[in-house]
């Protein structure tokens, strides 16, 4: 499977790649070390009903959408995976303004 290799394989562009049982999405996440700027590749298989996530280093940036999914009747509980993956996405977005 390509998408395999493109995990493994970074950088890779910023890209989406529909298959025909899933999706797979590359981000690139920036964010300040210090005062120097460094990026992240960030993978992201959807499925129906499944969303597996891969980062290229240590860290949490899902851990508030974790919470968030545990909350009863949460937004992230209530829809399907569309709307997960917008939302990490989004959380993607906002971590390049602290």
């Amino acid at each position: 499977m390509l998408a395999a290799e493109d995990v493994l394989l970074v950088p890779q562009r910023p890209k989406v790649d529909p298959y025909e049982d899933h999706n797979f999405v590359v981000l690139r996440m920036l964010m300040l070390k210090g005062d120097r700027l460094v990026d992240e590749q960030v993978g992201i298989f959807c499925f129906n009903d499944t969303l597996i996530t891969f980062q290229e280093r240590s860290g949490d940036l899902w851990q508030p959408i974790r919470e968030r999914i545990e909350k009863a009747g949460s937004r992230l509980r209530l829809n399907d995976t569309g709307y997960l993956i917008y939302t990490l996405i989004d959380a993607v977005g906002d971590h390049l303004f602290p």
